[in-house]
């Protein structure tokens, strides 16, 4: 009987399924089923087809020195040449998991030891050639004077400029001067209210409590002097032009003189 078939005969017997020899033996469904029906034509080198009867007849629980030897009647082993005892034993043609994806030792020896020479190299450049991984000290900095604008060039100066003032707008608290009569105007801001007393050329000219959208104005000959107590509601002006506030015990105060 052929041995594929004495084969399949004992796996049908155990009651095994070709998937389970497939598993076992990590040989492929068409080759087992070529060595089962003895399709010599589909199997490999006689060498490879001894390795498939070893593991199929392993994986079985069976010695698979039977079924090589009734394999070597099959092929005629006196035509070949070939002893079983020189046939080299093959458990699977397909590499396992593990083993298909390890590196061999000697490659990573040889990698190990490239690395450590190219770094031996790169050692002995920077002893030869004096190099040194510190970086460069950073040049100091030259202290600037605090009453002097800092330079965004080195070696170039930057010319000193007055800060810019809004037009028509005197400092905080100083007295706003013009020239000949001029026009006072205050007003409060919409829905706010603020005390406020203003004196016109040395008179009283008012003082109460001004609602939101409420205002009031006075023609000045030499000085006007408005105090609010809510400054941040109240908007004076000069003929039009702003006036701000100086702060004095809690009061806004704003001062505005004519030229003599």
């Amino acid at each position: 009987m052929p041995v594929g078939q004495r084969l399949a005969d004992e796996r049908r017997a155990q009651g095994k399924s070709m998937a389970d020899i497939c598993a076992a033996t990590r040989i492929m469904a068409s080759k087992l089923d070529a060595l089962e029906h003895d399709r010599h034509d589909e199997l490999p080198a006689p060498a490879y087809t001894r390795g498939y009867i070893s593991a199929y007849a392993k994986a079985l629980g069976l010695d698979p020195a039977p079924f090589l030897a009734e394999y070597e009647r099959d092929i005629g082993s006196a035509a070949s040449g070939v002893r079983l005892s020189e046939m080299p034993e093959i458990e699977s043609v397909v590499p396992l998991g593990h083993q298909a994806h390890a590196v061999p030792k000697k490659v990573w020896i040889a990698a190990i030891a490239i690395v450590a020479a190219v770094s031996l190299v790169a050692w002995a450049a920077r002893l030869i050639g004096g190099s040194s991984d510190e970086l460069p000290p950073v040049p100091p900095v030259e202290a600037t004077s605090s009453s002097a604008p800092a330079s965004a060039t080195p070696g170039v100066s930057v010319p000193e400029t007055a800060p810019a003032q809004t037009s028509g707008e005197a400092p905080s608290g100083a007295p706003q001067e013009t020239s000949g009569p001029f026009v006072v105007r205050v007003s409060i801001a919409p829905g706010a209210a603020s005390w406020l007393r203003v004196t016109v050329d040395g008179s009283l000219a008012y003082e109460g409590t001004l609602t939101g959208g409420s205002s009031k104005e006075w023609t000045v000959q030499r000085e006007a002097v408005v105090r609010a107590g809510k400054p941040s509601v109240v908007t004076v002006t000069r003929d039009g032009v702003p006036v701000s506030f100086a702060s004095a015990g809690g009061v806004g105060v704003a001062t505005i003189t004519a030229s003599p």
